[in-house]
């Protein structure tokens, strides 16, 4: 009966008013890239950066969110410690650091065997499906390249920090094993960001203050602290060695990328 009253039509006959609209958008989009590229370009210049690195400190805090915005605890994070293995050149330690009430971070920590003075510190950080394990080359060859390895001959302490970024099937693929973990980080990144913070701000503000909580290790040398990373592990490198002045030296591989491109919620 409702035939009678309704038209009906090919759906051919309005793409063309949903393809009008999308590229509306699309262009839309563009333009606001070229303003915002130039507001930038007035926001911060090197010039600008180096005679006012508190002032840019704060404002990336801001971008980010809580709680890199509140003051940071002047206590020092309980740190539990538990022994992996020992060989000719390093002692494997997991250590899990309290940065909330009840809300503990986890890393390994690598220390040379046989040092006699103080080391100087790395963070080495994982990229995506990584963990401090893959790094360490616990599962087998992969490509971190023994990364720690020839970082603690040259005398160095090395903690390796686990982001949420672990393969979460349960199924291992190529250098990558699954952990049967699953998460969604966007959506993660989402929910902190409905308040007021983000999976960036969380996980920067994890760093931090680890580093706090190690000062517990008399053979760290704390004004001698750096960090590196891949992928991933670049960026984190570059975001916390902005929030973070301890850190003296960062290396970043494989992020310097056109964010236009590559616009990952967490990485925009």
């Amino acid at each position: 009966e409702k035939d009678r009253y309704m038209y009906r039509e090919s759906k051919e006959k309005s793409v063309i008013y949903r393809e009008t609209y999308l590229n509306g958008i699309r262009r839309l989009i563009a333009q606001r890239q070229l303003l915002c590229d130039a507001a930038r370009g007035r926001f911060i210049t090197p010039a600008l950066l180096a005679a006012r690195q508190e002032h840019y400190r704060e404002a990336l805090k801001q971008l980010l969110g809580w709680p890199l915005t509140e003051s940071m605890s002047a206590g020092r994070p309980a740190l539990l410690e538990h022994h992996v293995a020992d060989t000719e050149i390093a002692s494997t330690r997991r250590v899990q650091i309290e940065v909330f009430d009840n809300f503990w971070y986890y890393g390994l920590l690598v220390i040379p065997a046989h040092c006699e003075k103080k080391l100087p510190l790395i963070i080495c950080q994982h990229g995506g499906y990584g963990t401090p394990e893959l790094v360490c080359g616990m599962h087998g060859d992969n490509h971190y390249d023994g990364i720690v390895w020839r970082l603690v001959t040259r005398q160095t302490a090395v903690f390796l920090p686990q982001m949420l970024l672990w393969r979460e099937s349960e199924v291992d693929q190529d250098c990558f094993p699954g952990y049967g973990l699953p998460y969604n980080r966007a959506k993660t990144d989402a929910q902190l960001k409905q308040t007021g913070s983000s999976i960036t701000a969380l996980e920067v503000y994890c760093l931090i203050r680890s580093l706090d909580s190690l000062q517990v290790f008399n053979f760290i040398d704390h004004e001698h602290i750096g960090m590196i990373g891949l992928s991933y592990g670049g960026f984190y490198t570059l975001m916390t060695a902005a929030l973070e002045p301890r850190i003296r030296a960062g290396y970043a591989s494989a992020f310097f990328n056109n964010r236009y491109r590559y616009s990952s919620p967490d990485f925009t």
